[in-house]
């Protein structure tokens, strides 16, 4: 009898030594804004090949159609997403300005993406705000219907902070109506993106970073090649820093949201 409280109290030593709160682990998201059809196949091979995971917003009335003169993927190739284990998310309906509409128009947006995205079979519960302009009565609708949202601040998320482990005001404060999120520009040097791992592996930062189109085409502003976003996610990789998406990271619940 006398051996079973120092057999617990080893086995309490051992997990303590060995477990890692998931709270306090740097992770990055892919989001890619838009569902261009070339993040179908350019990017899409590339996290097959690392055995990852994005994040795809959808903005649903232009499906199968062009945006900005460029094409957006179909219904299927979106399911081909999910069935790999990507989330498939919010982006409106129109890829409007929410802060141009009626209150009537933003909660038609909210509602009406939502209702085709399941109607395809996508549960959403995240939305990316088009062009990412906000305001705080807008961010009050939006909580009424999704989980969570990203607008277009820069910056970094910081887990620890999710459970009010960080001042109002701080730059990290968490505020899951409004993720901070970093992007590229057809110049921004594989370096620079380097440095945004480096900074999320240093911090334990939850870093998401925004992806328009994938090509060798680098004319438009919001461009990656492949062989840099492949770079990039190699370079994640060797930094034992974990790929997730948006619903993986919120689902650890490290502010016990419900």
């Amino acid at each position: 009898m006398k051996r079973f409280p120092i057999i617990f109290i080893l086995i309490l030593a051992l997990f303590f030594l060995f477990y890692k709160n998931p709270c306090a682990k740097p992770y990055i998201t892919f989001n890619f804004d838009d569902a261009y059809s070339d993040q179908f196949t350019n990017a899409f091979p590339i996290f097959q090949k690392h055995n990852i995971a994005g994040v795809v917003f959808v903005p649903t009335e232009l499906v199968g159609s062009e945006f900005e003169n460029h094409s957006l993927m179909n219904w299927q190739q979106l399911a081909q997403l999910k069935n790999a284990g990507w989330d498939i998310e919010s982006h409106g309906v129109s890829h409007s300005s929410f802060t141009d509409m009626k209150i009537s128009e933003v909660i038609n947006e909210l509602t009406e993406s939502k209702r085709m995205l399941k109607e395809h079979g996508f549960d959403t519960k995240i939305i990316a705000i088009p062009y990412g302009n906000y305001s705080d009565d807008t961010k009050k609708i939006v909580s009424e219907y999704y989980t969570a949202a990203r607008a277009s601040e820069w910056g970094h998320n910081s887990l620890k902070c999710m459970d009010g482990g960080c001042a109002r005001g701080s730059p990290l404060a968490f505020d899951r109506y409004d993720l901070k999120s970093v992007w590229m520009f057809n110049d921004t040097s594989i370096e620079t993106m380097k440095s945004w791992i480096d900074e999320t592996a240093k911090n334990n930062y939850w870093t998401i970073i925004q992806v328009h189109l994938v090509r060798e085409d680098l004319s438009w502003k919001y461009t990656i090649s492949p062989d840099n976003l492949d770079e990039l996610v190699a370079y994640i990789k060797s930094k034992n820093v974990e790929v997730k998406t948006i619903s993986d990271v919120l689902d650890m619940h490290c502010d016990d949201h419900e």
